[in-house]
């Protein structure tokens, strides 16, 4: 039987195989070789009971295929105050503390383990859980290493070659995983985006810092309120390229900005577009003004001026988000669309279709409604048709745009039907 030792001491777990004859004394001199604790100061403990009996054997005294051991170094003074298993307890009980101390462990664990999230607030569902998560997860470490024994025992097959090198790595990622969760839990937990404050013509609003925008951006509606709708100068309105392409409405070329609680107005130039927040406060403003994002302080420097960055809760309360009618109708197409998988699945008789795309010149491409076939005459033959895929209905570079993003492809698929091809914005429904 396959069984796993866990050294409550260290946290240390050990896999050993040995036969349903072994006695307790058999396996209490098998733990000791191994692990070098001596036998008589070791204490075994299954299912929250100590095991006792040292000829008898592991099934007379109930283990099974898969069960898991806790270890206990028990000193003299520990053997007379502490019940056996107390020791589990309160590990189990101390991980619990401190997944609820550290907000990075408990993002960490409601991604990695949601099932065990769902118990943290109460201790035995939360010990149930953690002991049935932990035996699970032995299993299928048990099971993975009897497929890549079996596997060994035909090595030259092109097949099982092919499968081990998966196998290892699928365990040289979990070990990076592992590794990732130990030296930098905080990296599995959302990051909030850098927002200031900042007043136009009085009014005050928030702006995203963003250094991946080469322009400070600002949404038209935004303009309106703020009484500067009225500067846009629609001579330079241009397309504008970033994920996908949109179409801006011109530029406001200077207006004062108070920046913070600063007191201070600068100079400030703006593309008008519709984007999801107010203000994108870009590449070209920061140099302007020779600002440091100081991620230590998480400030904003501009000429000795120190700018606070808004914390997570200020972002919920205060930001919110810019939506035009049009992404609002498309954000609701996309719902609707990942709830019917024909829709997420194109079939063949729209393979020959184009979708057009945000672009200054049509594509070209004649367009065929989803009920009718594709023309005859075109590279589309009858027997390909079963294997079309949604790059032959959007351009291959918006779908490569969105997958490069982290989406599925029928996600992407999904959202550029919905935004009739525009990439940006169906890049922005995703998101949102």
């Amino acid at each position: 039987m396959k069984i796993t030792i866990v050294n409550e001491q260290n946290g240390d777990t050990t896999g050993i195989e040995i036969s349903n004859d072994f006695t307790l004394a058999d396996l209490k001199a098998y733990i000791e070789a191994e692990s070098g604790v001596n036998q008589t100061n070791m204490v075994l403990c299954h299912n929250n009971k100590q095991l006792q009996g040292s000829d008898s054997t592991l099934q007379n005294l109930g283990l099974a295929d898969d069960d898991i051991l806790v270890l206990r170094t028990q000193t003299q003074q520990a053997a007379t105050i502490t019940p056996p298993g107390a020791g589990l307890n309160d590990s189990v009980e101390l991980y619990r503390q401190q997944i609820l101390a550290n907000p990075a462990m408990n993002s960490q664990i409601r991604n990695t383990y949601p099932q065990l999230h769902d118990a943290i607030d109460d201790p035995n569902r939360f010990r149930e859980v953690f002991l049935r998560v932990m035996q699970s997860e032995v299993s299928g470490n048990h099971g993975r290493d009897e497929e890549l024994r079996r596997l060994q025992e035909n090595p030259d097959d092109p097949k099982n070659q092919e499968r081990i090198l998966e196998i290892i790595r699928e365990q040289q990622i979990e070990e990076n995983l592992q590794l990732a969760y130990d030296t930098s839990p905080e990296s599995f937990t959302d990051v909030c985006h850098l927002y200031m404050k900042l007043k136009i013509n009085g009014h005050e609003t928030f702006a995203l810092v963003d250094t991946g925008a080469k322009s400070t951006v600002i949404h038209p509606k935004l303009a309106e309120e703020c009484g500067i709708s009225n500067l846009v100068d629609k001579r330079f309105a241009t397309m504008t390229a970033g994920v996908g392409t949109a179409y801006s409405e011109g530029r406001i070329h200077s207006v004062p900005v108070s920046l913070g609680d600063t007191g201070i107005d600068v100079p400030c130039s703006f593309t008008v577009l519709d984007i999801p927040v107010g203000i994108l406060f870009g590449i070209d403003m920061l140099k302007r003004h020779k600002c440091t994002i100081n991620l230590a302080k998480d400030v904003l420097d501009i000429g000795g001026l120190e700018i606070k960055f808004l914390n997570e809760s200020e972002i919920e309360k205060y930001v919110k988000p810019y939506d035009s009618d049009a992404r609002k109708s498309a954000r609701d197409s996309l719902l609707s669309s990942l709830n019917k998988p024909s829709l997420v699945k194109p079939q063949a008789n729209v393979a020959g279709s184009s979708t057009s795309v945000a672009k200054p010149t049509p594509s070209g491409r004649s367009s065929n409604s989803p009920g009718e076939s594709a023309p005859t005459g075109t590279s589309a033959s009858a027997e390909g048709s079963s294997a079309q895929t949604e790059e032959q209905t959007f351009p291959v570079e918006s779908i490569n745009q969105l997958l490069s993003l982290g989406f599925t492809r029928d996600e992407a698929a999904a959202a550029l039907r919905s935004t009739n091809g525009n990439v940006e914005l169906a890049a922005s429904l995703l998101f949102n």
